[in-house]
């Protein structure tokens, strides 16, 4: 029964409102939160504002993590735009489409269409020239008038929607012409910077440069040995890499020669890869909420650091602010930020919580952590069968579209010993209650 609570309130409740995503935008922050809910922060009232509401998801926001799993949904702040971009999807379409928001229409969500090419995320350059790698082009997106909207709305609808709402003239074209096509998944990075682009496919690593036309040149490329699927970021000359496997490749990103190599702890899968705009710091966050923060704002003497916040082993989100500084989330609705080479808190972003979450810290969690949990044995067995204290939450179910990534999924970690050790303790509390009882019986 407790149990039951206990599941019924985490997901219910705790993680369909935990941040997963953060995003610096001038003197404020954007998040996403676990049921795909994007939000402002409201310094004046202390509270996350929604803004970017599709009005096109429906039903329970709790399934939304589970709709959308492999999927990364995290919206890029245009500075020269002053707006929000995002690469969307919708669970009735297996093409994502783009969506945009400005500030002056109070963030106000509208959706530009459907994207050519089936990309995995989308990147806006330091000019806010908005750049989609594909599988099989580099796009540019360059937008549609609104008379060019509404001739395309007024055909689809005489058509039925067979036209789809994908606009050519929305797009160009970027990529060399002998662009590899990629097939199954890829990663892709960009440097804001100087718009360059960062391929990782199967162990291939393959830079792009932008010219001053706008379109890419093949840049080097390199193999690392490795068919894993990996997740990847660059940003000022310097590229992370963290693979399925757990191995961490820090790259020159004008040679991609080795800078450093480091390896995740046993078992940890990496989940997102983040550096700081100046390339000074980056860093990985794991599925079980941990964090490997490395400094490289000198190549040759790139190290990995010892110094964690807080909030490690609890953070569901990680990110940088445009001044360098280390966002983390607490796993729930605070966002603080931390400068690295201190290790001091610099400012805190966080809004009231549910009542709910009171009621699970003092009453739920308390009560299930010295009652037995059977159930909980499950991930026991699992673990001396597979090795593995994760799993994702709908393994083996068929997803949208083709570009899920892997090390995206939703995915749950559970402690192997605690709930073993937990069983073993009150198992032994009431035999001793018992064998006391006996022996001071006069039967």
């Amino acid at each position: 029964m407790l149990e039951s609570v206990k599941a019924g309130v985490q997901e219910g409740v705790i993680n369909n409102q935990r941040i997963i995503e953060i995003t610096a935008a001038k003197d404020s922050l954007i998040v996403v939160q676990s049921s795909r809910a994007t939000s402002l922060w409201n310094a004046e009232d202390k509270t996350w504002d929604e803004i970017f509401h599709s009005e096109e998801i429906r039903g329970p926001r709790f399934a939304m993590r589970f709709v959308f799993s492999g999927f990364r949904f995290r919206p890029y702040y245009d500075s020269v735009h002053d707006r929000i971009v995002a690469l969307a999807r919708q669970p009735h379409s297996n093409t994502p489409s783009i969506a945009t928001g400005a500030r002056a229409d109070n963030w106000e969500r509208e959706n530009e269409g459907d994207v050519p090419d089936d990309a995995n995320d989308l990147f806006v350059a330091a000019d806010g020239t908005v750049v989609l790698p594909g599988s099989r082009a580099i796009y540019e997106f360059i937008g549609q008038t609104d008379t060019e909207k509404k001739t395309k709305e007024f055909l689809n609808n005489l058509t039925a929607g067979a036209l789809g709402s994908t606009s050519k003239l929305a797009f160009r074209e970027l990529q060399p012409a002998d662009f590899p096509v990629m097939s199954g998944e890829y990663s892709v990075a960009m440097d804001a910077a100087d718009a360059s682009l960062i391929y990782y496919h199967s162990g291939m690593v393959r830079r792009f440069d932008r010219g001053e036309d706008g379109n890419y040149a093949d840049g080097p490329s390199r193999d690392l040995g490795t068919s894993d699927s990996a997740v990847l970021a660059t940003s000022n000359g310097i590229v992370t890499i963290a693979t399925k496997s757990g191995a961490i490749h820090v790259l020159n990103a004008s040679d991609l020669e080795t800078v450093l190599e480091d390896h995740l702890p046993e078992d940890a899968l990496p989940k997102a890869v983040e550096a700081s705009p100046d390339g000074s710091a980056h860093a990985i966050l794991t599925h079980n909420n941990r964090l490997w923060i490395a400094d490289t704002h000198d190549q040759p003497s790139a190290r990995s650091i010892s110094w964690r916040p807080p909030e490690d082993g609890e953070t569901t989100a990680v990110a940088f602010d445009n001044n360098g500084h280390l966002l983390v989330t607490n796993g729930r609705l605070a966002v603080r930020s931390y400068d690295i080479s201190s290790g001091e808190r610099v400012v805190e972003y966080s809004a009231k919580e549910h009542w709910m979450f009171t009621v699970y810290d003092y009453v739920v969690v308390p009560l299930h952590s010295v009652l037995p949990k059977p159930s909980e044995l499950d991930n026991f067995i699992r673990y001396l069968m597979t090795g593995k204290t994760s799993v994702a939450v709908n393994q083996g179910q068929p997803q949208p579209g083709s570009a899920r990534r892997e090390l995206l999924e939703e995915r749950v970690t559970f402690d192997v010993w605690k709930p073993l050790l937990s069983n073993i303790a009150f198992l032994a509390v009431v035999l001793g209650i018992g064998c006391l009882y006996v022996s001071r019986s006069d039967f």
